[in-house]
């Protein structure tokens, strides 16, 4: 993930898995990995998309990201 932003021109992503709220993002994390074990990919790309959004305050960089994921 941390590739495809870059050579998106974009900031890595804020996984959110440090400060308040970070035990819930992790076992939320969790839960989707496990999911995707199960080929069930949708909670893992609502918690990339969250955590994408998370690393832009940027309104500019945002659309690019909201770009970048519908393309995907």
């Amino acid at each position: 993930m941390h590739l495809l932003c870059q050579q998106a021109g974009l900031l890595a992503p804020d996984y959110g898995f440090v400060g308040p709220g970070s035990r819930d993002r992790h076992r939320r994390y969790l839960e989707a990995v496990k999911c995707g074990y199960q080929k069930d990919y949708l909670a893992l790309e609502a918690f990339f998309r969250e955590s994408l959004e998370r690393s832009t305050a940027d309104p500019n960089e945002r659309l690019a990201v909201q770009r970048l994921l519908q393309a995907g």
